[in-house]
């Protein structure tokens, strides 16, 4: 990947030398950091009354006459298509009747209807003025999805104090996902300072009452000690029960412990199970850690092709280190066949997500083109670059040196080539790091300062860069802008053929030697082996 001339001997450095286009790239799938287990925030309850009375003749005459409970009723077997074809439009006439007479299951699920937009148009307004409607009725579930409404600013501004008052006001009548999603609000501060303790209570009161949520959450404070004592056996038995009764999220939380032998023995094969639950019901980060395990061989066969699926399935839900390692997968080949155009697909849905290993590799990928030299593209390559260098990531401050000091595809630019091989060297990249020194060398793009130009091949040679050993190593011979020592040029030649670099040299200085000057290069040798950064 480097342009220097081969050396016999020792040599000057050639001012037409190029410089690498970039550093070793790690290859690979990628895990994930560990992370707090989530909190699921639940979605309306979908309940469209309370009476299921089949449609009748008599039923529809008392609706005509205006009683509003026969009203509610035909606009319920409407609804649902009990004893009559389903027909939303009547159903939604229907409710409005018994609505516009204070019915409060009519309200609400006529706000039900304008929500999604079944027998009327939809109209966010019209569902907020039902569910306020039925909710100054106490209707809980009005209240409840009001509640959610402010707090998501669906149809209203974002309100989260509005939110809590009809969250409170909601789970005064307990129900389970109104106490939950008021333990939610306490927890994270949402609308409310934020009260450990009280989400504890509220999750403790909502998972009596059979919400597999709040028990998964009750689990995930007493494993932070957030509200309550910290308790990992009661963490894992609350997982355990939230996940038997079918919480993917507690599947996950479970099967972490599993994973990690955190309060439990560690236990791959379990952790593989309960990741499998959670996976095949479509919870994304279940079926990326899925996907690793067999990636990795842990608890499971090793398949690289079942852990391509898990993270296609992951991926396809937006989990963006599984748009990473399907990339990856896709790019190298690794349980399928190379599939260039599936890579940059995977790739730059998590670069646009803004995952800088992703933007990288999409860059490199425009950057090289394909095989065969074709699908080149340097502007491309050139922002997704941009966009890694601005995330931090090294190797684009160096490739983006590249490009302005080649001109590949690219008008030429030797000194703003020189700006990103400095960054990319402050940032620890040992070829940018090489590349400087070389500039600073050779005085290509930037006044020629020899002592700065040692330093930075110093710290590249000391990251096991080869062509930086190495030209140390003829420097020292020389005495090229800094005094001559040849035990230093032996050590640091060696250490380059160690690293895979030709040895001639090494061998040329051996025979000029004396027995004395060849014991002191073993011993600096053995210095320089034990500052390598490994």
């Amino acid at each position: 990947m480097h342009f220097l001339p081969a050396l016999c001997a020792v040599v000057a450095l050639s001012l037409a030398t190029l410089p690498a286009e970039a550093g070793r790239i790690p290859d690979g799938t990628r895990g994930t950091a560990d992370r707090g287990p989530g909190k699921v925030v639940p979605l309306p309850e979908a309940t469209a009354g309370q009476r299921d009375d089949a449609f009748s003749l008599d039923l529809l005459f008392e609706a005509e006459r205006g009683d509003r409970e026969a009203q509610f009723a035909v606009g319920y077997a409407l609804d649902q298509g009990y004893g009559i074809a389903e027909d939303d439009a009547g159903a939604a006439f229907w409710y409005e009747k018994a609505a516009r007479q204070g019915h409060a299951s009519a309200q609400y699920n006529l706000a039900l209807m304008y929500a999604s937009g079944e027998g009327v148009e939809k109209d966010d307004h019209q569902e907020i003025r039902w569910y306020l409607a039925a909710a100054g009725q106490d209707h809980r579930h009005a209240q409840y999805n009001l509640a959610l409404k402010f707090d998501r600013g669906l149809g209203v501004p974002v309100d989260r104090e509005t939110a809590f008052y009809w969250l409170t006001v909601a789970a005064e009548g307990r129900d389970p996902d109104a106490l939950y999603a008021l333990g939610l609000a306490h927890d994270a501060g949402r609308g409310t300072v934020e009260d450990d303790e009280a989400a504890v209570r509220l999750y403790r009161e909502a998972s009596a009452l059979g919400h597999v949520g709040a028990t998964n959450n009750l689990g995930v404070m007493y494993a932070l000690g957030e509200g309550v004592a910290r308790d990992d056996a009661q963490a894992i038995r609350h997982y355990r029960l939230a996940a038997e009764a079918g919480d993917v999220e507690a599947m996950n939380n479970l099967a972490r412990r599993y994973q990690k032998g955190n309060g439990v023995a560690q236990d791959m094969a379990e952790a593989a199970r309960w990741y499998e639950r959670a996976a095949r019901r479509g919870f994304a980060t279940a079926q990326f850690r899925l996907g690793w395990l067999y990636d990795q061989g842990r608890g499971v066969p090793r398949s690289k092709t079942m852990a391509l699926a898990w993270y296609e399935k992951a991926a396809a839900q937006g989990h963006v280190i599984a748009q990473y390692n399907a990339g990856w997968m896709h790019e190298s080949g690794t349980g399928t066949e190379p599939d260039r155009a599936r890579a940059m697909d995977w790739y730059g849905r998590a670069a646009g997500a803004g995952d800088r290993d992703a933007q990288l590799r999409l860059a490199l990928m425009h950057q090289f083109g394909a095989e065969d030299g074709t699908d080149r593209d340097a502007v491309t390559a050139l922002r997704w670059h941009l966009a890694a260098a601005a995330r931090g990531e090294a190797l684009s401050m160096t490739n983006l040196g590249y490009l302005f000091d080649s001109g590949d595809g690219l008008p030429r630019d030797r000194a703003a080539a020189v700006g990103w091989y400095r960054r990319a060297a402050t940032a620890g990249d040992a070829t940018g790091q090489y590349n400087l020194a070389l500039k600073l060398e050779t005085g290509d793009g930037v006044e020629r300062n020899m002592r700065r130009a040692v330093h930075w091949y110093r710290r590249a040679a000391l990251q096991g860069e080869r062509d930086a050993q190495r030209r140390l190593g003829e420097l020292y011979a020389e005495g090229a802008g800094i005094d001559p020592d040849p035990a230093m040029a032996l050590a640091w030649f060696r250490l380059a053929g160690e690293s895979g670099a030709e040895a001639e040299e090494a061998a040329v200085l051996e025979r000029r030697l004396s027995e004395d000057e060849l014991r002191e290069a073993e011993e600096r040798l053995a210095a320089l082996r034990a500052r390598l950064v490994r």
